[in-house]
């Protein structure tokens, strides 16, 4: 006889994969800055806008052909951390 099914919160618990798959979206620098009167945008100077990366999913493989989408389950902290990663990445 099988005995009912049960849950239980479970707090901090850590899950480590070895592989994921992070879509993203790069948003370049955005240089210059406008001149009163130039009629238009001097291109020079420091960027007044930096460069952004935008993690849009990030998708644990469970086999070839399936994989399952965990951004939701991230904290802010962990999607930062992966931006900050990707864009040190794309810098080298």
């Amino acid at each position: 006889m099988a005995q009912s099914t049960k849950t239980h919160e479970v707090h901090d618990f850590y899950l480590e994969f070895p592989t994921v798959e992070v879509e993203y979206e790069v948003y370049p620098a955005v240089y210059g800055r406008s001149e009163p009167n130039s009629g238009g945008l001097y291109l020079g100077g420091p960027p007044h806008l930096p460069e952004q990366v935008d993690v849009k999913a990030v998708y644990v493989p469970l086999t070839k052909d399936r994989r399952i989408n965990v951004f939701e389950l991230l904290s802010e902290g962990d999607i930062i951390n992966l931006e900050d990663e990707i864009q040190s990445s794309l810098r080298d």
